[in-house]
């Protein structure tokens, strides 16, 4: 069975990084690289880039590009997004987890939907709350 994690790319939003780069590069050794011949890629969230949250666990966003775009989404909380440029991309995902921590976490379990519960739990498993 394929596992996501195996072949993940690591995406810290205060990085920069380079398209097609050797995986095994010596010079970013935290990094590694997008190869923009594939269709979809699988790339590890290394921060969500707030004072709030911090990456305790990773979270896998899968990257496609089709039609000239390239589509961001992380399947266990229903996020994703759209834009023109990897990096873009990117941002906007991890803009959306951020968005989604700040609407769901503090709610209690019983106000929440089933999918939203489930979301929830995902997020609780892989952050932690810094500050309110």
């Amino acid at each position: 069975m394929y596992s996501p994690t195996e072949n993940a790319a690591t995406y810290d939003v205060q990085d920069s990084y380079a398209i097609g780069e050797d995986l095994g590069s010596q010079n970013h050794p935290q990094k590694e690289y997008l190869k923009p011949e594939e269709e979809t890629w699988f790339v590890e969230i290394a921060s969500l880039d707030d004072v709030k949250y911090q990456i305790q666990k990773p979270i896998i966003a899968q990257i496609t590009y089709e039609n000239k775009e390239y589509r961001a989404e992380v399947p266990e909380t229903e996020t994703y997004a759209f834009d023109k440029s990897v990096e873009d991309v990117l941002i906007e995902i991890v803009a959306e987890l951020v968005q989604l921590c700040d609407e769901i976490l503090e709610l209690p379990d019983e106000k929440l939907g089933k999918a939203p519960q489930q979301w929830k739990q995902f997020l609780l498993d892989h952050i932690k709350i810094i500050s309110k």
